[in-house]
């Protein structure tokens, strides 16, 4: 799923009464420009995309293959181009297509060709070298290909796109499945937010935790139960999504506890879902359960902390004061504080500078340790964009204590990386 990138309105913090409010300022505040949402991965361009794409693209029945050469027979032509046509025999290569040498006569596959982006164009065309395309090849049966042939073009408006595909999700082809899972992934969260409601909730709470269910896809799945409409199905989600995250460090109290699983697949969409679905009071309930628990999992805390990058973009109910104490939270975990510190430079979040001070010495190390560096690094970047008089102060004083350590960092921050590249806001 891509998100839309903050707005100045975001400045306005908005608490909602009504889930109808949420999924309106969600498609106001997600109406510049997009980019990828964290929670999800979409592993391949959608079908409709490639068919866009291509010259030609049809269904194709596999007449014989051997180690160099697949034929196949066009069956019918959901776009095509001269000179092929349905009953075409093709003559391609084999490996290109990944067609194997044990592919049953008769077999379906769904073929796309596409001009050839060098210059050696055939100079016979005829259909033994295709007419000069590229192609690729899927194996497919009747149901995936009437999929395919009946999927909106990518003209129609995105909305309507969604609810064609919200039909498909979780099918049991799985060339159908992870379709329709790339769809969802790379489409504005707005567009997502506006067909909710013909999303089937009570499913995605089960393939939420459901092992048998890729994990790539369970991020999508957590937001979406976020954006929830309905009374009932926002109960419904938000009695799953706290428990997932109850779960997080507790496996006891005695010597022999250990922390909760150091990897849950798309547990942070499930984290921004609350975010979403629930403001403030998920947050608590994040900040008490993972930031704030040393028994919580290292992956669980990465997992929150991504969740409140997203809601510093897309909550608008929180205030981001709030988000800031949040992740301030995690500077005294090692591998945390270099991160979290340039988050709160971007987030222009000053209030938290004596917790970003004292990481320079907490978290330094040795001088030759990587980790130390980054952290060192990015404390004189914060402190370099704060406009504070208490910034300057701090940054004269740790140039006095550690002049070499410090003018490395600006050397590198002179060159535009990190936060001092940020543009300054005036204090206030």
């Amino acid at each position: 799923m891509k998100a839309s990138a903050g707005s100045p309105h975001r400045d306005r913090l908005v608490r909602f009464t009504h889930p109808t409010l949420l999924v309106s300022a969600i498609v106001v505040f997600a109406a510049s420009s997009l980019r990828a949402c964290p929670f999800c991965t979409p592993l391949a361009a959608p079908l409709a995309e490639r068919r866009e794409a291509a010259d030609v693209a049809g269904l194709a029945e596999l007449v014989s293959v051997d180690d160099a050469i697949a034929r196949l027979k066009l069956r019918h032509l959901a776009k095509g181009a001269a000179p092929l046509a349905v009953d075409t025999v093709l003559e391609l290569p084999a490996k290109e297509l990944a067609i194997p040498r044990d592919a049953k006569p008769g077999s379906l596959w769904l073929v796309f060709g596409t001009k050839s982006a060098t210059d050696d164009v055939p100079t016979k065309q005829t259909a033994a070298v295709a007419a000069g395309l590229d192609w690729s090849a899927e194996p497919v049966n009747e149901t995936v290909y009437g999929y395919f042939v009946r999927a909106p073009g990518l003209r129609v408006p995105s909305a309507e796109r969604l609810r064609y595909y919200a039909r498909y999700l979780e099918h049991a082809e799985p060339l159908v499945g992870s379709d329709v899972y790339n769809e969802f992934g790379l489409a504005p969260l707005d567009v997502v937010a506006k067909v909710v409601d013909e999303l089937p909730l009570a499913k995605m709470r089960d393939w939420l935790v459901d092992p048998a269910v890729p994990g790539g896809r369970k991020g999508f799945y957590g937001v979406a139960l976020g954006l929830a409409t309905d009374e009932q199905d926002r109960a419904a989600n938000r009695k799953l999504l706290e428990s997932l995250v109850d779960q997080a460090g507790t496996a006891g109290d005695g010597p022999a506890a250990k922390p909760g699983s150091d990897f849950r697949a798309g547990f942070d969409g499930a984290l921004g879902g609350l975010l979403l679905l629930t403001g403030v009071d998920g947050l608590d309930r994040i900040e008490k359960r993972i930031l704030d628990n040393p028994r919580a999992a290292e992956g669980d805390a990465r997992h929150a902390v991504a969740a409140l990058r997203f809601a510093h973009e897309y909550v608008p109910g929180i205030p981001r004061e709030r988000l800031a104490g949040a992740l301030a939270r995690v500077l005294s975990r090692p591998g945390f504080a270099a991160t979290a510190i340039t988050d709160l430079a971007r987030w222009q979040a000053w209030d938290e500078l004596p917790a970003v001070v004292a990481c320079y010495r907490e978290q330094g190390g040795p001088a030759d340790d990587d980790v130390a560096a980054a952290v060192r690094y990015a404390v004189i970047g914060y402190l370099s964009a704060c406009p504070s008089a208490k910034a300057k102060a701090r940054l004269a004083a740790l140039r006095r204590e550690d002049p070499a350590g410090v003018a490395a960092a600006e050397r590198l921050l002179g060159q535009g990386f990190g936060p001092s590249a940020l543009p300054r806001r005036a204090e206030p």
